[in-house]
């Protein structure tokens, strides 16, 4: 919708919205855009919110992560994770109590960083601990869950995984 909007108003062709972020002044004059919205199906503040999630996690969170890890700084990364993660939860408001608790309480328990995914509303959430202490943070992780969100609980699944590949860019 955001993009649909800004190509109607500014005649730009942009393929997405990272796109016309990118042309000069852009983002500032889509903010502008979006701030003075009147479609009562999108309302001003959620498309507000949206995009500046939207700029933050693609052009300042994800790149920092990345460099984060490049570098071994697990911390960074961590910080970066925690960025995102409040994001979605502040910017997109589609984090649901559940995935909210599982990342801060994994975040507490010492994983190195942890964030929810999938489409909002609920979903996953992944947390990043050493190899040596997944099985035992697993156990504790899910033994608060069951305590806080005991119906919720019996669905649910923990498990471990490796690392995968890096990911790659295909030109």
């Amino acid at each position: 919708e955001i993009l649909r909007m800004w190509r109607e108003t500014s005649g730009s062709e942009a393929a997405t919205l990272a796109a016309a972020v990118a042309e000069p002044g852009a983002s500032a004059d889509i903010l502008k855009l979006l701030e003075t919205g009147t479609d009562p199906q999108f309302p001003s503040a959620f498309l507000v919110n949206r995009f500046r999630q939207f700029v933050r996690e693609s052009f300042e969170i994800i790149p920092a992560a990345a460099a984060a890890l490049a570098h071994g700084d697990l911390a960074e990364f961590g910080r970066q994770v925690d960025a995102s993660q409040s994001g979605a939860e502040e910017g997109l408001g589609n984090q649901v109590p559940e995935t909210i608790h599982l990342a801060h309480r994994a975040r507490a328990r010492g994983a190195h960083a942890a964030s929810s995914f999938g489409g909002g509303f609920g979903g996953s959430v992944w947390a990043m601990v050493e190899r040596d202490a997944g099985e035992g943070f697993g156990r504790a992780w899910m033994d608060d869950y069951r305590r806080e969100f005991p119906a919720a609980a019996r669905r649910a699944q923990c498990f471990r995984s490796a690392l995968g590949p890096a990911a790659r860019r295909l030109d």
